[in-house]
């Protein structure tokens, strides 16, 4: 097991060459996770997050706390502590799917948010029930192609969105399951 440094500027990566994620057959993130602290002794609280997965598929985030538990005395009366993990099964966090996804996935998901957005709003100012906002694929793609993301891409990535739950496509109309 290799542990690394984010990178300076991309927090997402690890620092250094980018040999060295390409020789990995899987690659995890640690990140600050938000939670709130039911006892004094949660150090902090943190999210693993599978970034890459070779062969299969990546793995579901989850969360944990760094609990401080203490050992015993030293000969001065100071506390001995030591660190361990504690499982957070319920917690629900924000999703981590920017970092899962990569630059082209990731702002076709933000073009899609915004379009489901737009719809909401139009729905809502028409009596409609906004809820039922959805968003026509032609219209999906044009947008992220206008944001100078290839129709290939576009194709592949959309593909990915869907086989992982990130979509729903039903006829001609795309909507967001976990936004």
């Amino acid at each position: 097991m290799l542990l690394h440094h984010a990178g300076h500027f991309d927090k997402h990566r690890g620092r250094g060459a980018s040999s060295l994620p390409a020789a990995c057959d899987w690659e995890f993130r640690l990140e600050d996770c938000k939670a709130p602290a039911d006892t004094e002794d949660i150090i902090k609280t943190v999210r693993l997050v599978n970034t890459k997965q070779r062969d299969e598929e990546l793995q579901s985030d989850f969360c944990f706390s760094l609990i401080r538990v203490v050992l015993g005395e030293d000969e001065d009366g100071e506390a001995l502590t030591t660190v361990a993990p504690k499982y957070l099964l319920d917690l629900i966090d924000s999703p981590s799917f920017l970092t899962r996804w990569g630059p082209n996935a990731s702002k076709m998901l933000e073009l899609l948010d915004q379009m489901l957005t737009e719809q909401s709003e139009q729905l809502e100012a028409s009596g409609y029930d906004p809820s039922g906002a959805r968003v026509r694929s032609d219209d999906w793609r044009h947008r992220c192609i206008r944001a100078d993301i290839k129709t290939d891409t576009f194709r592949q990535a959309k593909k990915r969105l869907l086989e992982h739950g990130e979509i729903d496509i039903a006829g001609d109309y795309v909507t967001r399951v976990k936004a």
